[in-house]
């Protein structure tokens, strides 16, 4: 809003005659007037889009005044007091007016107020936590969107190397903190030759020499403290383990397993087919507070998967959620990623969402199809 505001007034201040520095039209001859038109009905556009910006969101968050408000409706309910018509509930909350230098007089206008600040602020919790299971709503798509476009090997190993990056982020993370608290117990010794060089300016040769001596022995002791220090840490970490170390292990073990995942066999089975070999529970749609419509099944193969009869295999890929309303109307489709190694015999669970596409209280209903499925090795 401050942007568009600035940017409005720059090009009234250079435009407008009555603002300006320089009389454009009198200076340059050779400007159109349609231009100047032109960016002067920008800049008056721009300042009235910034001034209904500042109208839409001006009263999103909870002002000092409502502050005040609302730690004098919590002392009075602290008091017990959740209504005025009772008249000793009425005297108590004077005597609390008074802390908050509110009069008599004013009790029930301030009593209202503060009840519509109660309801301001109840208002913004419930939008913060919309927006926050929207985030997460978001991000569980995404992560379905991304992976949904792989096939075969590919798939695999980017979920696990997806996840060893997470450990190694997680690894990069837990080492600063490991070294900050190695610093926070360091004490930093003195420079006994600056200090030394002062007090003999100061004192004499004598005094410079003895204070010398002095920091010399000072950081010894500091260099004791610290090695004691670093031994205490060290010696619980030995015992406790290093987060960084623990991290270290999880990413490589999932580097290693996307690396291998590059040399399992995928059939050239067609999807169909694949499809066919899968066995789905019932799935139940759930509609959130913010229309997003999650779909949870269960998923698991008929029979023990074969890769060209050689070895153990599993199904892997992606299926399609198919979304209805009541009257059989398509409301959207969401993908189902399979889990990162596949899917056997046992039953797995399986989660797909169709971001704010539905209605709380509506029914839906949905049918699987194939994006892509293949078979591969274990």
């Amino acid at each position: 809003i401050r942007v568009l505001m600035m940017i409005s007034m720059l090009l009234a201040y250079v435009v407008l005659p009555q603002y300006g520095l320089i009389n454009l039209i009198s200076s340059f001859k050779d400007v159109s007037p349609v231009l100047l038109y032109a960016v002067t009905i920008a800049s008056v556009l721009l300042w009235l889009i910034a001034v209904l910006l500042f109208i839409r969101y001006r009263d999103k968050g909870l002002t000092v005044s409502d502050h005040n408000l609302l730690a004098f409706r919590e002392e009075l309910t602290k008091q017990g007091i959740t209504d005025l018509s009772d008249p000793y509930n009425k005297e108590k909350a004077k005597l609390i007016a008074k802390k908050f230098q509110i009069s008599p007089e004013e009790l029930d206008r301030v009593w209202e107020e503060s009840e519509a600040a109660r309801q301001k602020k109840d208002q913004i919790e419930t939008d913060q936590k919309l927006e926050e299971m929207k985030r997460e709503e978001i991000a569980q798509s995404e992560i379905s969107e991304y992976f949904s476009d792989f096939v075969g090997n590919e798939k695999r190993y980017r979920m696990w190397k997806t996840e060893g990056d997470h450990y190694a982020a997680l690894e990069s993370e837990a080492t600063k903190k490991e070294q900050q608290i190695l610093r926070q117990g360091q004490k930093a010794e003195r420079d006994w030759a600056t200090a030394g060089g002062i007090a003999s300016a100061i004192g004499g040769a004598g005094a410079g020499v003895a204070t010398a001596l002095e920091a010399q022995s000072e950081n010894e002791q500091i260099r004791a403290d610290n090695a004691r220090y670093r031994k205490i840490v060290y010696e619980y970490w030995s015992l406790k383990g290093r987060d960084s170390d623990k991290y270290e292990e999880m990413k490589q073990k999932c580097y290693k397993k996307a690396e291998s995942a590059k040399l399992k066999v995928v059939t050239e089975e067609a999807a169909a087919s694949v499809f066919n070999r899968l066995v789905l529970d019932e799935p139940t749609l759930t509609v959130t507070d913010t229309g997003t419509i999650v779909i949870d099944t269960q998923i698991r193969a008929a029979e023990p998967i074969r890769v060209y009869d050689r070895t153990d295999g599993v199904v892997d890929g992606t299926l399609l959620a198919k979304i209805y309303d009541r009257h059989q109307g398509i409301v959207g489709v969401a993908k189902l990623v399979l889990p990162r190694d596949g899917v056997g015999v046992e039953r797995v669970p399986l989660k797909g969402y169709l971001l704010f596409a539905g209605k709380p209280g509506e029914t839906y209903s949905c049918k699987f199809a194939v994006q892509n499925l293949w078979v591969m090795e274990v």
